[in-house]
């Protein structure tokens, strides 16, 4: 996984001390001109001359002519100088605030395209938009908490995915070869899956994988438009714990994405061994811990163990075959259940 982007340091104390430095300077030769402490035939002669012939005819130009006037366009110069000197200075960060807000802007309109494209056209580079990438991930995760409830609430083609698809292929372009980035944004896919219309999802895809070269391409669909069969082998490697903590993430996204009855039992078995593997393997797999720290595995079990629960409650056998069949459990513990040891979770209720 590519390195994160080193820190700029910026010298602080130099930027300080260099500033204090000016400031007492020139309170000094104000105190030395507003008392003619110099004489005036000698050194303090140049001194005096820069007071007669710049200072005067200028504060008489900003104020003495036009008096508090002056404050309409002299009070927005002044604020402007005082929030460069506190960036600068490190003691506040107005103007970061300030172009924050417009980039936030920029990028959730049309024209956030570009300005990609512009800060790429002039060399920039890919590894010095740091700013944009913060807002992006950011915006993003914000979208995704909308996408997400959307979701939860089963409102199936309600959501406009519009942001969400926008910011994840915007962080896609600045951060194309980061696998962290390409798992985010296969998630993002994922989302937009579930709680947008198929023609959305495929134009997001669309532009997504016109910024991913092919082989990265053919490598996350592979994964998150997991088959059965593929997701059969990958099962079996996951308990020999030769499968990277990226494919891991990935495939979990392809095998939540879609719950259809024919992949039912599948989807059931990833979560179950997933969670038995995580929680009564010693030694502890790492490799299933970083995986869940690369998606929201959280919101993906629980949507998969959800959705087999709401089939196993339309599909309820409880009754009359239970009593045809005594003794034969109608129903299977699914995942942290099935690994903890517990019973299947009851219709109605927990066991």
């Amino acid at each position: 996984m590519a390195a994160p982007a080193p820190v700029r340091q910026r010298p602080w104390h130099i930027r300080r001390g260099g500033v204090a430095v000016v400031v007492l300077v020139i309170a000094t030769l104000a105190l030395l001109t507003a008392t003619e402490a110099l004489a005036q035939d000698g050194p303090g002669w140049l001194l005096y001359l820069l007071h007669d012939v710049v200072w005067v005819p200028f504060w008489s130009w900003i104020w003495v002519r036009s008096g508090f006037w002056s404050l309409i366009w002299l009070a927005p110069i002044a604020g402007l100088s005082v929030a460069v000197l506190l960036e600068f200075l490190g003691l506040a960060q107005p103007m970061r605030y300030l172009q924050t807000a417009v980039l936030r802007l920029v990028l959730n309109t049309w024209a956030g395209g570009a300005l990609l494209g512009f800060q790429q056209a002039i060399g920039w580079g890919r590894n010095r938009e740091g700013l944009m990438v913060a807002i992006l991930r950011a915006d993003l995760l914000r979208a995704e908490t909308v996408a997400k409830a959307v979701a939860e609430t089963d409102v199936a083609g309600k959501l406009n995915p519009t942001a969400l698809g926008r910011m994840a292929s915007q962080l896609c372009y600045l951060r194309a070869q980061d696998e962290a980035t390409q798992i985010r944004v296969a998630e993002a896919l994922a989302l937009i899956a579930l709680v947008a219309p198929p023609e959305a999802t495929a134009h997001w895809r669309a532009v997504v994988q016109r910024i991913w070269s092919h082989p990265e391409t053919d490598r996350i669909e592979a994964l998150t438009q997991i088959t059965p069969q593929a997701l059969e082998t990958l099962l079996a490697d996951m308990r020999q714990g030769v499968v990277a903590p990226v494919t891991l993430a990935l495939a979990t996204l392809g095998v939540a994405r879609d719950d259809s009855l024919q992949r039912q039992d599948l989807m059931q078995a990833w979560f179950t061994h997933w969670a038995r593997l995580r929680h009564q393997t010693s030694p502890r797999r790492t490799d299933l811990a970083e995986a869940e720290t690369l998606i929201n595995f959280e919101f993906w079990a629980a949507r998969a163990e959800t959705g087999l629960a709401t089939r196993a409650v339309a599909a309820d056998r409880s009754g009359w075959l239970a009593g045809l069949l005594p003794g034969v459990a109608m129903h299977r513990a699914m995942g942290e259940r099935a690994a903890a040891g517990l019973p299947a979770r009851r219709i109605g209720g927990d066991a």
